[in-house]
C-alpha cells in the first residue's frame, strides 16, 4: 500500500501576516525592520563611498564599536547620531507628512 506525504505548503506571507496578528509581535516586527532598514542604509552608503568603519568613526569622533552596532542593525541610533552619519555619507533625513517635506534635518 502506498502513502503519500502532502506536505502542506505555507506562504512565507501568509505566516508573517498570521503572526502579526498579534499587537506586540507586530510593535516588535516594525521596530525591528526599521533597525534594518536603518542599517542596510548606513551600510549602502559607506558601499557606495568606499568608506571603512573606522574611517567613519574617526571623522566622526564616534567609537567604531556603536558604527558597527548601527551598520549591523544591533543599535538604534539616537537621531543627531544617525544625522551626523547621514550627512557625513551625503544623505539626510526627511520629515514627511501627506506627500509633503515638513523638514529637512
Amino acid at each position: 500500500m502506498k502513502t503519500k506525504d502532502k506536505a502542506k505548503t505555507i506562504s512565507f506571507r501568509a505566516v508573517l501576516n498570521e503572526e502579526l496578528k498579534d499587537p506586540k509581535k507586530k510593535k516588535d516586527f516594525e521596530e525591528g525592520y526599521k533597525n534594518f532598514l536603518i542599517s542596510e542604509l548606513v551600510h549602502s552608503l559607506m558601499q557606495d563611498d568606499e568608506i571603512s568603519v573606522r574611517e567613519l568613526a574617526k571623522a566622526l569622533n564616534i567609537s567604531t564599536k556603536t558604527i558597527t552596532l548601527i551598520r549591523g542593525g544591533k543599535e538604534n541610533p539616537r537621531i543627531d547620531t544617525l544625522k551626523k552619519i547621514l550627512n557625513y555619507l551625503g544623505a539626510e533625513i526627511q520629515i514627511v507628512k501627506e506627500h509633503k517635506v515638513l523638514a529637512t534635518i
